[in-house]
């Protein structure tokens, strides 16, 4: 996606900048760039999870398991295998 140099003085504007006309049309290649990269990754992203047009290549990302806690150690148990402790807490050198 080209972005014309009208549409970077807007966004200039918009900022509270000044830009010179060479300034303009430097931005304006600069972020056209930079927008076209974000659609090519964009319609990458796509093709990973099978909706998109790349779906042929058999690609596809997991589903995201649940993000829940597992079995946990007990804090006496914790505590007696601790070089030092003091009431429920992790006695540790001081650092300096």
């Amino acid at each position: 996606m080209a972005l014309s140099v009208s549409e970077i003085n807007r966004i200039a504007r918009l900022a509270r900048l000044d830009l010179s006309p060479e300034e303009g049309r430097l931005y304006a290649d600069q972020l056209s760039r930079v927008v076209d990269y974000i659609d090519q990754i964009a319609r990458f992203e796509e093709g990973l999870d099978g909706s998109g047009p790349d779906s042929s290549h058999g690609v596809r990302l997991e589903t995201p398991r649940p993000d829940t806690a597992g079995a946990t150690l007990d804090v006496a148990d914790f505590l007696r295998n601790a070089p030092a402790a003091l009431d429920r807490f992790l006695v540790v050198p001081q650092v300096k």
